[in-house]
């Protein structure tokens, strides 16, 4: 039996312990068990971008056992969010934090502002529309 145990580093064996080979295809292992969970996965962020009937972004987080991971894939996602609003000019900030932050209705929004609701409608487009490119582009 070869109790000898070699991992190749740039395509150079190194010889190594019998528990650094273990764990060494262990990380292997795990790496290929989360690349076909990345593969499987979608988040979902409905109303996001556009209207949930038409443009549902679906991106589901990563269900394994390092809570680690997903929390860097949502400090991520919140990190390219945040970098997108604040390319927004301060009435389409507002708009923004109200409708998705404060959980407002568009009416409930138009009544505050005293326009009418079609015209706080569009503009949302309009702003979701912006954010889904400046996003894109980044």
């Amino acid at each position: 039996m070869n109790n000898k145990h070699v991992i190749y580093i740039n395509n150079q064996p190194i010889s190594v312990t019998a528990e650094i080979y273990k764990e060494y295809w262990k990380s292997i292992e795990h790496e290929r068990y989360l690349t076909k969970q990345i593969r499987k996965t979608w988040i979902y962020l409905d109303h996001l971008f556009d209207e949930y009937e038409n443009n549902t972004l679906e991106i589901q987080l990563i269900e394994d056992l390092d809570p680690t991971r997903n929390e860097a894939l949502k400090m991520e996602q919140y990190e390219t969010l945040y970098k997108a609003i604040n390319k927004l000019n301060p009435d389409e900030i507002d708009l923004i934090n109200a409708l998705f932050f404060e959980d407002k209705t568009d009416d409930e929004y138009a009544i505050e502002k005293g326009v009418n609701q079609s015209s706080i409608t569009r503009k949302k487009a309009k702003i979701l529309s912006k954010l889904r490119e400046i996003i894109e582009i980044s």
